[in-house]
């Protein structure tokens, strides 16, 4: 093997793991953004209780 034949085999290593890391990166994106919606959901119902608890109180 020579030279040129070693490095367009690393080119293509190199290739094959940044498309890998690219594809991961997008799962993971993907995974934050749905934990940023579940978090948000979670902070509206729980502002919903606050204000439901804080209308029960105001009727006491």
């Amino acid at each position: 093997m020579d030279k040129f034949d070693a490095l367009e085999e690393r080119v293509d290593q190199l290739l094959g793991k940044l498309k890998t890391l690219e594809a991961e990166n997008l799962d993971l994106r993907r995974a934050l953004e749905e934990e940023r919606a579940a978090r948000e959901t979670a902070g509206a119902r729980i502002d919903n209780l606050l204000i439901k608890i804080q209308g029960e109180i105001n009727q006491s």
